[in-house]
């Protein structure tokens, strides 16, 4: 149904699902089977995403529907593939894009919308950081914004899992009197 951006790691596309009629998005990842790390991210990615998609989560964080993968063979260690991530499909545009429109147009937000644009996205970011992940790519290409003014956070690929929260690692204080 069309390319709905392009990253890094690949092409997200807008699709239908033939069975059930939902529209969805899919990320497609070409993936290097011979990269540890190329391996390691996507598997951390999968892992963020269905830890993040309950409860709360699946009011801030775009949904993984389905992994769509190739069988591997094992006799070819060295071969590309491609990954298919099918992930909630969500009506609306990115902040960069909204707020690119809202800037190169006469249209008015008011003061009610943009307190729930920023509660929406202060949750989201509270309820991911909650859960001990760090996005480690937040940007406005990577917050949709929904007609009602909710957020959704998309794009986990560099996301990571903490064990621990550190306390604050501001610069050190003044020592000198």
């Amino acid at each position: 149904m069309g390319i709905l951006g392009q990253g890094t790691e690949g092409i997200v596309y807008k699709a239908k699902n033939r069975l059930t009629g939902e529209k969805v998005a899919i990320k497609q990842i070409k993936l290097n089977l011979s990269s540890c790390s190329c391996v390691k991210r996507l598997i951390r990615q999968i892992s963020i995403l269905r830890q993040l998609n309950c409860g709360l989560g699946k009011k801030y964080i775009t949904a993984l529907r389905e992994v769509i993968a190739p069988e591997i063979d094992e006799a070819e260690p060295y071969k590309k593939v491609m990954i298919f991530l099918v992930l909630e499909f969500v009506k609306g545009e990115s902040l960069a894009k909204f707020m690119d429109r809202i800037q190169f147009s006469n249209e008015k937000i008011s003061e009610d919308n943009i307190m729930q644009l920023c509660h929406s996205l202060v949750s989201a970011v509270n309820y991911i950081h909650g859960a001990n992940v760090l996005h480690r790519d937040l940007k406005p290409d990577n917050i949709l914004v929904q007609d009602d003014f909710t957020v959704k956070i998309c794009d986990f690929g560099l996301s990571r899992v903490c064990s621990e929260v550190p306390e604050y690692s501001g610069p050190a204080p003044s020592t000198k009197e």
